[in-house]
């Protein structure tokens, strides 16, 4: 009686040992899941975060252009490009004067 009590002794504690591989693999495919979805999370803030540097960027150079700058002179302050004849032009390297 007892060889058969030990067979069912290793059998009952392969079976446990198999539950328990069946339970942890189960775990780690669920947090295998969960760090998947929060790792596509982060690529999409990345990329919200990209799209906004480059706005960002544009902005900047639009800002800092000499055509805006311009654009601003010609419409708030009436300023305007003279005629060629209307300019002086001084030499401050001149000695001759």
């Amino acid at each position: 009686m007892k060889q058969s009590n030990k067979w069912y002794r290793r059998a009952f504690f392969l079976f446990l040992l198999v539950c328990l591989s069946g339970l942890g693999e189960v775990y780690l495919e669920h947090q295998k899941r969960i760090l998947f979805i929060e790792y596509q999370g982060f690529i999409k803030e990345r990329d919200a975060l990209k799209t906004e540097w480059k706005r960002i960027q544009v902005e900047l150079s639009e800002l800092s252009s000499g055509l805006r700058l311009e654009d601003i002179a010609r419409s708030k302050v009436n300023m305007s490009i003279p005629d060629p004849s209307e300019i002086n032009i001084i030499d401050l390297n001149d000695s001759s004067k």
